[in-house]
């Protein structure tokens, strides 16, 4: 997977009071004035990988879309993650599984090192 971030600092993002940073592929976007600590880059870090694997998938089912003779609206499937966000958090709200790999994982220092491919699924 792709071993990519960039830090981006904001004062509108993320949304939410309580929030000190978000992934936004390739992106990890920290609210200006928040404290950063090793839990929120592993937490955030997470993210970033749930988000590369979905991307290959999406990738590939543009691909085979754009093969099969679909038009520009096959582009509609690369941002297959957030469509799956937003159907697990009207599912299962904010915990979703997402965030249920991310919070249940944040404290182990080697996780990433660990992880299998999906491991997201299993929090569902």
């Amino acid at each position: 997977m792709i071993k990519m971030e960039l830090i981006v600092h904001s004062d509108l993002f993320p949304l939410g009071k309580d929030s000190n940073a978000m992934a936004l592929w390739p992106f990890v976007i920290i609210r200006n004035g928040r404290r950063w600590s090793d839990v929120i880059d592993r937490h955030e870090k997470i993210h970033l990988r749930q988000q590369e694997e979905i991307l290959v998938v999406a990738v590939l089912v543009t691909a085979t879309l754009v093969i099969a003779g679909c038009k520009w609206w096959s582009l509609l499937a690369l941002p297959l993650y957030y469509y799956l966000y937003g159907l697990l958090y009207l599912i299962q709200g904010y915990y979703n599984a997402f965030e249920r790999e991310a919070y249940n994982n944040q404290w182990c220092s080697d996780y990433l090192k660990t992880r299998k491919h999906f491991a997201w699924i299993k929090h569902i």
